[in-house]
């Protein structure tokens, strides 16, 4: 049997290092520098309605101006609305047209109406100047008829002046006995009447009278008489 040669040479090492794995790397997102703009707010449409009033009580009465000091102008029926033409300062009285008495103003508080509108577009109304609408002069008693005439002989005098509101009035009495003493200024701080006391002395038969001129803010006159009568 022949010899079987035995190859004892150890077999090749591979020095070929295996390949690493691949790193997967993520792909970045782009980016997106545009600052994207804000999207306004959709503006407010601005009211224009005119403001109106609306009476929803009973029947109301308005004021020659803006407050209580300002006498009695008109009223207001219930149930009515009219366009209001002004504000005052304070934005607490509203001034409007007479219905059925064109271009007659009057005045309402806010606290008594219903108010709709844009109030913002309203003008602002300065309150009125007041004036005086009556003098009454009365003589007391109207007529003397003593039994025997004694004289002098006096009359009361009661003198009202009524105004439309806050003012100074200007006057002057004149007696038909010629006592004529000089004028005199009051300030009336609201529309109630105002209340004078005076006398008128006379010294024969015959009528007499006894005169009140207001010469501001406004002419007017009141006049009264009296009358002695001797048996």
């Amino acid at each position: 049997m022949g010899s079987e040669e035995i190859d004892d040479t150890p077999p090749p090492t591979n020095t070929t290092a295996p390949p690493s794995p691949t790193r997967e790397v993520a792909t970045p997102v782009p980016t997106d520098t545009t600052v994207p703009s804000a999207t306004p707010s959709p503006t407010a449409t601005e009211d224009l309605t005119p403001a109106s009033l609306h009476n929803a009580g009973a029947d109301l009465v308005c004021r020659f101006g803006p407050g209580l000091r300002y006498g009695v102008g008109g009223s207001l029926r219930e149930g009515v609305n009219v366009l209001i033409t002004a504000r005052n300062g304070a934005g607490d009285w509203f001034q409007f047209e007479l219905p059925n008495y064109p271009g007659k103003l009057c005045w309402v508080s806010a606290n008594d109406v219903e108010v709709t509108g844009n109030l913002t577009l309203l003008g602002i109304a300065e309150a009125p100047p007041s004036f005086v609408t009556g003098v009454s002069v009365l003589l007391d008693p109207p007529v003397f008829e003593p039994a025997t005439c004694v004289f002098p002989m006096t009359f009361d005098v009661t003198i009202t002046i009524q105004t439309i509101g806050p003012t100074s009035v200007k006057f002057k009495r004149t007696r038909s006995t010629g006592s004529n003493p000089p004028s005199e200024t009051v300030e009336f701080i609201d529309a109630k009447p105002r209340v004078f006391n005076d006398s008128l002395k006379v010294d024969a038969v015959g009528e007499h009278w006894f005169k009140v001129s207001v010469s501001s803010p406004n002419a007017i006159v009141g006049q009264g008489y009296g009358k002695v009568v001797c048996p």
